[in-house]
């Protein structure tokens, strides 16, 4: 059978910088969510915010109160911290 349902979110535009992960979430209806995050700048991390702000929108969450909620989110401290060595 074939779903009728309309394609998930994108985050194509999303990106893992050194240290943060930037860009937009479309969604459905055209609109997008603008991440800024602290986060380790994973593939993880970037589909677990692609998710939430997904389930979140869904869930009929202002995209302002989704963009604030990723911004405010904070990573567990010494869990993928960057820590510098001779190497970098």
């Amino acid at each position: 059978e074939r779903s009728s349902a309309p394609p998930a979110p994108a985050a194509k535009s999303l990106r893992a910088e050194p240290d943060a992960i930037r860009g937009e979430i479309r969604l459905r209806d055209g609109r997008a969510i603008r991440v800024e995050s602290r986060l380790a700048p994973t593939r993880f991390n970037l589909a677990n915010i692609t998710a939430c702000a997904a389930l979140a929108h869904g869930a009929g969450i202002a995209i302002a109160a989704i963009e604030a909620g990723i911004r405010a989110v904070e990573g567990v401290p010494g869990r993928l911290t960057p820590v510098p060595n001779k190497l970098g």
